[in-house]
């Protein structure tokens, strides 16, 4: 889907591309959360390891140990809240949650990319969408499909742009992951 073959990228760098996967498309999580029943489920361990992941890309946050706290409290909410999926809605929500979790095990692991996984997991979402919706769709679906094509390819545009991680510049990337307002597939949030 993008021109940057994305093993030309760093460990930090695959990171920050699923990182604004997940940042783009937050709003999954949180609706999840909100709407789950019998009561709402606790999205904060989430928005706390987004934002430190963002933190420690840009030098803000320098202790991976304190880092890997939230990562370890991330992965026990997953394990305890996430068992099933039986929506569309819990679907886009897992490959939310699961961009996040490919930032966080690409930055600690050089051999690990999962940026394709991740990347192609989004358009598959649009296909299933596209599904549901049916064929009067199409043209709606192309048009989300060319936005996120033009979004993860901007993402890793501005990554070759970056030497290192710890450059306060990795923020525009999150400026940009929520500079729609709205997620991949078309879900507007404020």
């Amino acid at each position: 889907m993008t021109d940057t073959s994305f093993s030309q990228l760093s460990a930090w760098q695959r990171a920050a591309f699923c990182l604004s996967i997940a940042e783009r498309n937050h709003v999954h999580v949180l609706m999840v959360c909100e709407l789950n029943e019998p009561e709402a489920i606790n999205s904060q361990p989430y928005t706390k390891l987004t934002n430190k992941m963002w933190a420690y890309l840009t030098g803000e946050l320098k202790s991976e140990k304190n880092l890997q706290r939230f990562i370890e409290e991330f992965y026990q909410w997953q394990e305890l809240n996430f068992a099933e999926l039986e929506s569309f809605g819990e679907q886009a929500a897992a490959i939310t949650r699961q961009a996040l979790t490919s930032a966080c095990d690409s930055l600690f692991d050089d051999s690990l990319d999962e940026c394709e996984l991740v990347s192609q997991s989004i358009f598959e979402l649009l296909d299933d969408l596209l599904e549901l919706q049916g064929t009067g769709s199409q043209e709606d679906i192309n048009q989300l499909k060319q936005l996120e094509t033009d979004f993860q390819q901007e993402v890793l545009n501005k990554l070759q742009t970056i030497n290192q991680r710890g450059d306060k510049s990795i923020m525009e990337l999150r400026k940009l992951a929520g500079s729609e307002k709205m997620s991949s597939i078309g879900i507007a949030y404020d």
